[in-house]
């Protein structure tokens, strides 16, 4: 709240054994911050001290092209995906391609959030830390979502995001906002 310039917090830190609390951590800001017009990103990284540690954690981000500047913007707007290849400790996926995000379509009229997966056996739309659909019919390693937000109307405060798992790892989504008009009441009641 009170420095601009904090983004985020670490969702996914190298092999997820002392921080596995994280992701708990993360869905309670969320609830917070959004109402108050902030988003919360979910960062990733290997914090690798010796060579074993890389390819723990990371974070693979959606660019233009390469650069230092593009980096940056896409921390900044978090249009970057968190991955990890172990949780709590344990090995999710061994020389597996990690799960990777080719399309995301927001329908704001039909009011729906789909998601396509590759390299995915399943995706978890989760809202408010809990686990409110899963998908897992896949075909060759890919897998599409869609997530019907007024069905869910219930569950969700103000955010959703998807966790995406296969063979070689989990990856994360960024949360998206979802306000129905009710946005003021979750400030006000906080």
């Amino acid at each position: 709240r009170k420095y601009p310039s904090c983004l985020g917090i670490e969702v996914y830190n190298s092999y997820d054994r002392p921080t596995c609390s994280d992701r708990i951590l993360w869905d309670e800001l969320l609830k917070v911050i959004i109402p108050e017009g902030r988003n919360v990103w979910g960062f990733a990284n290997n914090d690798a001290h010796i060579v074993r540690d890389v390819d723990t954690s990371f974070m693979d981000f959606v660019m233009p092209s390469f650069s230092q500047k593009n980096v940056r913007t896409a921390m900044e707007k978090g249009t970057f995906f968190a991955v990890s290849r172990y949780e709590a400790g344990d090995r999710i996926g061994k020389g597996a391609a990690y799960p990777v995000v080719t399309c995301i379509i927001v329908d704001d009229k039909a009011d729906t959030i789909t998601i396509v997966g590759k390299n995915t056996n399943s995706i978890n739309w989760i809202a408010d830390g809990k686990v409110i659909q899963t998908d897992s019919v896949s075909s060759n390693g890919v897998v599409s979502s869609t997530i019907k937000l007024a069905k869910h109307s219930d569950d969700i405060s103000c955010y959703v995001r998807a966790e995406l798992t296969g063979k070689g790892g989990r990856t994360l989504t960024q949360a998206f906002v979802c306000d129905d008009g009710n946005m003021d009441q979750l400030i006000n009641r906080g």
